[in-house]
């Protein structure tokens, strides 16, 4: 199952589609506005005939009780932040989300879903981002993320293996779910492209397999999602809505044609 989890807004609210091979399976919300305060966050999910299939809830008064103690996981062992119940169409609790920290540099994010657990481990690795999933301590799936964003837009490729094609719909939430923890831009419009390079340090960095996709799904696709060749995921430098060639390409046509026209009028002036 390869997909694509891609943000197709990022002002006034951050929307996402998730897609398989080109087709909308759902679309996302989460809240960008800081008058949305803690108790009112909400994420929603729809399919694509715009029916509600998935919304969370927040319980600010239970999260910040668990959050309120600082490293309370070096005395506990455990410690969980940012959980949200999900709740279907008809407001029954099916699941949660959240981010349990056990010690420093010792973290996972939990997917529960009507009696199953996944576990999720994240990896930021220079230009790449990373999330595997594992279920049974068998890894099932990886998403990845380049650290560069076009307007602010985040695009998530997942990779998940055969056999695991009813997680979509609550994969798909999830995925919402991660990009408003870690990658919200609250109240940030920004035009143009942004680039990083981030490496973090975690007790769980072997659970990222460099192999898993170039084993599973073939070289072409790894070549893909490691950024090389003619359908590279890569995000592409743009000004406005033209890629960074095109743009150079254009601005040196702009100033040859100024510059032959200067010529022109000088020569005509002084003959």
């Amino acid at each position: 199952m390869i997909l694509e989890f891609k943000q197709i807004k990022s002002v006034g609210e951050n929307q996402f589609q998730m897609t398989e091979n080109g087709t909308l399976r759902y679309v996302s919300t989460s809240p960008w506005t800081p008058l949305s305060a803690e108790f009112t966050r909400n994420l929603t999910m729809t399919n694509s005939a715009g029916q509600l299939v998935f919304q969370t809830e927040y319980n600010y008064i239970e999260n910040a009780l668990e959050e309120a103690v600082p490293f309370k996981y070096l005395l506990t062992g455990q410690q969980r932040f940012n959980s949200f119940k999900v709740k279907d169409s008809f407001g029954n609790e099916v699941g949660a989300f959240y981010v349990e920290v056990n010690n420093i540099a010792d973290a996972k994010m939990y997917l529960l879903f009507n009696g199953r657990v996944l576990v999720a481990y994240r990896l930021q690795n220079g230009p790449r981002e990373f999330i595997s999933f594992y279920e049974n301590d068998a890894q099932i799936g990886q998403t990845t993320r380049w650290n560069a964003t076009v307007n602010n837009m985040d695009t998530y490729h997942i990779h998940f293996l055969p056999g695991y094609e009813n997680l979509l719909p609550i994969l798909t939430f999830f995925m919402t779910y991660y990009d408003f923890v870690y990658h919200n831009n609250t109240s940030e419009a920004m035009i143009g492209y942004k680039v990083s390079y981030t490496y973090t340090y975690s007790k769980n960095s072997d659970k990222y397999d460099s192999q898993f996709i170039l084993r599973n799904f073939g070289p072409e696709e790894n070549e893909r999602i490691s950024g090389k060749g003619p359908n590279s995921i890569k995000p592409e430098a743009k000004v406005g809505n033209l890629s960074m060639k095109t743009f150079w390409i254009i601005f040196g046509v702009g100033w040859f044609v100024a510059l032959l026209v200067a010529g022109i009028v000088c020569l005509l002036l002084f003959l």
